[in-house]
């Protein structure tokens, strides 16, 4: 029959494992997502490490980071977890964009402010909600297996026992372990003291390679930057974890094999597979639901809301790049080394000072409201200014900034030029 090949597709799911994990590791809103995985996945989440599981889990290269702050770069650190709490990964270049053609420096920069808070939203409510919904899927889960049993199709209820044995573990792992974030002692200090009484702002930059259309930025304290972005996120209860992951790889072995036998046969066992599969689907729906409802789910155990901002768009990236470094409360750090944070992007070199330089005489003008360079700036970097200006215009950076500003009382302090 035809309906028992319906599962294959869902066979190239590879990632469906590790960002189940992810989520219901990150937090109590969290709903068990249903998995499926690869047989070249098994050995590497058997032998997972609590690094592997928030940290770069596809075959590709990781991302790298460049702080504005210290004009250093490293490792992203954390990379899954980021991606699921869409702080960085929001969107690509539209491959089918005709600009592209005509403007390969084109680039977009996504901006995510971290809001600190001192007031963390009550999660009981959701908490339970999600809880509520958990236990509905599961028991009808076990009265569709049921009922496929009495129905004679005995073999085909395998693959649902499946599902049902996997959603019990996520539940489970979910309220066993929780995520142990770095320099908390001196988040809450900065939080406490503000830009106002010298806890010190950055901003880190995203990119999976250096010449990346795509940028991602992240602002907020420098304390908390480096817990999401370089300091490698703890599990709590980390046993638990490695030995529930592994007996879900053990029933997804059950689940692949069984289904595989079903394949092009004709006994009613098949109708199992499609059931199977119209529930695997469904679940999806949940989780999708809760993490769009709670985009800071993940960010249960920080005090910090995120702003995500509409992606700003640069026809080149000379300009995404000096945008970036105007972004507020990071200039007055960087009257020595205020661009070092661009060597990983652009050489180094007198033609990269020439231009610079010119760039840091006119921002001066136009922090101080004066928007006619005259000749004295050049075409290129009037090009340059232009966008930037243009972007610092842009109606939900200039509001997302203003509420950053108060959150972290740059409006207390009076900034170096």
């Amino acid at each position: 029959m035809i309906l028992s090949y319906a599962p294959l597709a869902l066979y190239a799911d590879s990632l469906r494992v590790n960002s189940a994990l992810v989520a219901i590791v990150g937090s109590r809103l969290a709903i068990p997502s249903p998995i499926t995985g690869c047989i070249k996945d098994l050995s590497r989440i058997w032998n997972l490490s609590s690094l592997e599981i928030l940290s770069n889990y596809s075959t590709s290269r990781g991302a790298s980071v460049s702080s504005v702050r210290h004009g250093n770069t490293f490792p992203l650190m954390n990379e899954a977890f980021l991606e699921g709490s869409s702080l960085i990964g929001r969107g690509d270049l539209d491959p089918n964009d005709s600009e592209l053609e005509f403007s390969p420096q084109r680039a977009r920069v996504h901006i995510t402010y971290i809001m600190p808070t001192t007031a963390m939203p009550n999660l009981s409510s959701p908490s339970l909600w999600s809880w509520i919904i958990t236990v509905v899927e599961i028991l009808t889960l076990v009265t569709i297996c049921s009922g496929l049993v009495l129905n004679g199709i005995t073999i085909g209820a395998v693959p649902m026992c499946c599902l049902i044995i996997n959603t019990i573990l996520l539940f489970a792992l979910q309220h066993t372990t929780r995520l142990i974030f770095a320099n908390k002692t001196a988040l809450e200090k900065d939080i406490s003291l503000t830009v106002a009484g010298g806890a010190a702002l950055d901003a880190h930059i995203i990119t999976k390679t250096w010449s990346s259309p795509d940028i991602d930025v992240i602002i907020g304290y420098s304390s908390q930057l480096h817990s999401l972005t370089n300091i490698p996120i703890r599990i709590s209860n980390w046993k638990i974890v490695r030995y529930i992951s592994r007996l879900i790889i053990l029933v997804l072995i059950i689940q692949a094999t069984t289904l595989a036998s079903l394949f092009n046969g004709n006994s009613n066992d098949v109708w199992g597979s499609a059931v199977w599969m119209i529930c695997y689907l469904l679940m999806l729906v949940p989780p999708a639901l809760v993490s769009r409802l709670n985009p800071d789910m993940l960010l249960d155990a920080q005090p910090s809301v995120a702003r995500r901002l509409p992606p700003i768009g640069f026809s080149r990236r000379k300009a995404a790049l000096v945008f970036i470094g105007t972004l507020p409360g990071i200039e007055r750090r960087f009257e020595v080394g205020r661009w070092d944070y661009m060597d990983s992007f652009m050489p180094n070199n007198k033609r990269r000072d020439s231009w610079l330089q010119e760039i840091t005489t006119a921002l001066a003008k136009m922090d101080s409201g004066n928007n006619d360079f005259g000749k004295a700036v050049s075409n290129e970097c009037r090009g340059i200014l232009e966008q930037v200006k243009s972007a610092r215009e842009n109606m939900d950076y200039k509001l997302a900034t203003e509420v950053f500003k108060q959150k972290v009382g740059i409006y207390r302090v009076k900034l170096d030029a």
